[in-house]
């Protein structure tokens, strides 16, 4: 499969789509360096795009690097990171903030959330253990 999603991008380089299923193969294989280079030319071309913003985080979030996670999730809003179920993305941004030590930072995502009627437990959850720090 990547194989052809390769020579799709040699035939057309601005099909974005093609980078952004590149990138989510190469997630899956724990080839994070290719799947970052990917998703910087997918948001190169289209900036819009929720999916490589939220896929760009994950992987910066999985090695750590919890400031530049915040900084690319920032790009959305609530609405786009999941707010009516148990998003990844928005829990990716709360808890980047709290190993920031930014934790009025997380203390108004996660109540924004609830406040909006959101299913996300793990913001209930968090935003109950936030009061207490």
């Amino acid at each position: 499969m990547s194989f052809s999603l390769r020579n799709v991008i040699q035939a057309n380089s601005s099909f974005v789509e093609a980078f952004y299923a590149l990138a989510s193969i190469n997630i899956r294989l724990n080839m994070q360096t290719e799947a970052q280079d990917y998703l910087h030319r997918a948001l190169t071309m289209q900036s819009s795009h929720s999916g490589p913003i939220k896929n760009l985080a994950k992987l910066y979030y999985m090695k750590k690097n919890y400031s530049t996670a915040t900084e690319v999730l920032n790009l959305l809003s609530v609405k786009e990171l999941g707010l009516r179920e148990n998003s990844l993305y928005l829990n990716i941004l709360g808890s980047s903030y709290i190993e920031l030590g930014l934790f009025s930072r997380a203390l108004e995502l996660y109540r924004t959330v609830v406040e909006q009627g959101s299913q996300n437990t793990e913001a209930y959850s968090t935003l109950g253990e936030l009061k207490y720090w």
